[in-house]
């Protein structure tokens, strides 16, 4: 018997949940990706993640988080700060009509 496909189903479930953005600001620039979720594990493992956006080219020591939860999004602008790779990372709020809010095409 085949087991069902619910890849659709989670994906659509997920495109449910609100989006509460945050800017990462003096991100190292050898960080990429795995680092960042490794560091959202092990300091604030509760919060649910949704993505994570890095310039593609090269990392130019930003980068964007998306969280699911209100709760979890206040909790992290609360903190302030995320270690990746020994440095203090700034998180904020997110700001559409920042000029970094417009870069777009080079995020991953």
């Amino acid at each position: 018997m085949k087991k069902p496909d619910h890849t659709q189903e989670k994906a659509s479930e997920q495109e449910n949940f609100p989006i509460f953005k945050l800017f990462l600001a003096g991100l190292p620039s050898s960080a990429n990706k795995t680092d960042v979720v490794k560091a959202m594990q092990d300091q604030y493992r509760f919060v649910p993640l949704r993505d994570i956006k890095i310039p593609k080219k090269q990392n130019l020591g930003f980068a964007y988080l998306e969280i699911n939860t209100e709760e979890g999004y206040n909790h992290l602008i609360e903190a302030r700060f995320l270690n990746i790779k020994g440095r203090k990372v700034l998180m904020k709020p997110f700001e559409k009509g920042s000029s970094l809010g417009k870069f777009k095409n080079g995020v991953s």
